[in-house]
């Protein structure tokens, strides 16, 4: 079982996966799900396919239910954290098994519970997204593969109406949707898509009251219930932002679950803005002298002009280089994430 469980999440790791059209047809007919239930597995646990476009694409899902919950009634009141990896392109499964998921694995490829799992409190949901990624499918190859915001958010929003429909018992725990490093883009985009149903949802059903009470009071008129409606829709988001659907994205109908919260850790959201701060804010946490600060400044100048020059790939190389640089003077290289704020003693380079 132990070897078992170890190719399993191996494989899960990978972050890009493609399948072909013949093959998804036969696999995502329908929304298809399966209970999961290997001897000690943390149960319950779920998985499956969420069809998210009209072309037969569909996202895997994988949902470890909260293992805090004294009586199976109190699961009813567990909120569910949506996790998005980064990449772009990795799988969310990676940090089912790497990161935050019921199962590390380690490294001779056995497995071991995870005493920091994420499920231990709340029900856990990974979808391996965009399509194309992991154990998702696509129907026409890297033409099925979004490649904006829009489309991304569209089918990730297809995906949840389908988890929903499906476990209908989950529609009114609070959803919070989390994510790290280029989910920095993913969660705030599908966050917003989210809120726009919503509103579109209040709109269309004050449009009906309204008409309704319109008939039986003659002030009531088109023109004003227009406005009235417009001014509800437009006031929650005040910078709101028409994100279209993907050309074979489902039909946006309201949504199924409450979003509650959104968190993102270590997001890439917007590297120009992201990159000119590095310089300042590592030095005046100490991270960096003077003379060092302002060769990371230098760089950072030389990233946003790229960026602004719309030159992608050069800017994606030079900001790669700037971020070797500066994990070279603030990073312990025996110990990734072991930097100066874990010490109140200054570090040997800062001496200098």
């Amino acid at each position: 079982m132990a070897r078992a469980l170890s190719l399993l999440a191996l494989s899960l790791t990978l972050c890009h996966a493609a399948l072909g059209a013949r093959y998804v047809a036969s696999v995502i007919g329908t929304n298809v799900s399966s209970k999961l239930d290997p001897a000690g597995l943390v149960k319950p646990t779920f998985s499956g396919y969420l069809p998210v476009a009209s072309d037969g694409s569909a996202m895997y899902y994988a949902f470890y239910e909260s293992q805090s919950a004294a009586r199976a009634e109190d699961i009813g009141e567990a909120p569910i954290v949506l996790w998005l990896q980064g990449g772009p392109g990795c799988a969310s499964t990676f940090g089912a098994f790497y990161e935050l998921g019921p199962w590390s694995v380690n490294p001779n490829l056995s497995v071991q519970r995870n005493p920091g799992s994420w499920n231990r409190l709340f029900g856990l949901l990974l979808l391996d997204q965009p399509v194309g990624t992991g154990y998702s499918l696509t129907a026409n190859g890297t033409a099925s593969i979004p490649t904006d915001e829009m489309g991304m958010a569209a089918h990730l929003y297809a995906a949840l109406q389908g988890f929903f429909d499906e476990h209908k018992g989950m529609a009114k725990r609070p959803l919070f949707i989390t994510g790290e490093s280029y989910a920095g883009k993913y969660v705030p985009s599908i966050a917003h898509y989210i809120l726009q149903a919503q509103e579109d949802a209040a709109a269309a059903a004050a449009t009906t009251s309204t008409g309704t009470a319109a008939a039986a009071n003659a002030s009531i008129s088109a023109a004003t219930t227009a406005a009235a409606v417009g001014t509800a829709a437009a006031a929650p988001l005040r910078h709101r932002r028409e994100l279209p659907a993907d050309a074979h994205a489902l039909a946006r109908l309201p949504p199924l679950f409450r979003l509650a919260g959104v968190a993102v850790g270590n997001g890439l959201t917007d590297p120009r803005s992201q990159t000119q701060t590095l310089a300042s804010s590592a030095f005046y946490q100490g991270l960096l002298p003077p003379a060092l600060r302002d060769e990371v400044a230098g760089r950072a100048v030389m990233v946003v002009s790229l960026i602004d020059e719309g030159k992608w790939v050069e800017a994606h190389t030079a900001r790669e280089d700037l971020r070797r640089v500066y994990n070279s003077l603030t990073e312990d290289q025996k110990e990734r994430y072991a930097c100066f704020m874990r010490s109140s003693l200054p570090r040997p380079k800062m001496k200098k």
